[in-house]
């Protein structure tokens, strides 16, 4: 029996372009000329509009420029806001097995186990038993926009084994030959306790693998006395991407 004690870019404004006939001397100023014996009422805006010394201008035209505006930024516009996209399914083991594939046997009902899932009423159990190996995979594409990669999962770890590094818990990340690319999360029985509790746990990859097909890989192992227990729940992958 197992016992367990547990910003916004400025619009580019038109360009305006001014032409004037002026005769010799000053131009005139910014509107019509009012003098005492005038009323304002009755100036003619469409009027000439004299200069200090009593000449006339021509009437001023305003053109836009055929380049004020000028095209979109095509970089701007094909930016887009990243955003954690999820890449794995089944991370509660509620769905049976698939697609995880499992060497040992990991996946676990709550009431075969010595402690309540974490969430549902499945969760994958590694070792737990004296010289044993337990591995469980699942294969994830990552979006050939990926900037980041990372596991987000609950765990719960317990011993018996204080004396010596003897077992370990393991989750890798690797290419599709099976080649180990990283370990993303370890931890050996002297880092666990005689109890636990389930914590949440975000495991972050150094590479990011964009377009790769990645296999993430957990994996629990047992000397032959003094048995540890890995519980692990709730699994996500998750790469930082466009959607």
């Amino acid at each position: 029996m197992r016992r367990i004690t547990s910003p916004r870019s400025p619009t580019a404004l038109p360009t305006l372009v001014l032409t004037a006939a002026l005769g010799s001397g000053l131009a005139g100023g910014c509107g019509p000329t009012v003098t005492g014996d005038d009323d304002p009422a009755e100036v003619d805006a469409g009027a000439a509009r004299p200069d200090a010394r009593g000449r006339a201008d021509a009437p001023v035209s305003i053109e836009e420029s055929p380049d004020a505006r000028p095209a979109p930024d095509a970089a701007l516009a094909d930016a887009c806001t990243p955003t954690w996209v999820p890449l794995s399914v089944n991370g509660g083991f509620d769905a049976g097995l698939a697609p995880w594939q499992q060497s040992g046997n990991v996946v676990f009902a709550e009431t075969a186990m010595p402690i309540l899932a974490q969430a549902g009423t499945h969760a994958a159990w590694f070792a737990g038993v004296n010289d044993s190996t337990d591995r469980l995979t699942q294969d994830v594409v990552v979006p050939a926009t990926a900037t980041a990669l990372r596991v987000r999962a609950h765990e719960c770890f317990v011993t018996s084994d204080h004396v010596g590094l003897d077992d370990l818990f393991t989750v890798t990340l690797c290419d599709g030959a099976g080649a180990s690319l990283e370990v993303i999360r370890s931890a050996s029985n002297l880092q666990v306790e005689d109890v636990c509790n389930w914590t949440a746990a975000t495991w972050s990859a150094v590479g990011a693998y964009p377009g790769q097909t990645v296999t993430l890989e957990l994996r629990g192992t047992n000397d032959a006395a003094f048995p540890t227990s890995w519980f692990v729940d709730s699994v996500e992958v998750e790469a930082l991407a466009c959607p």
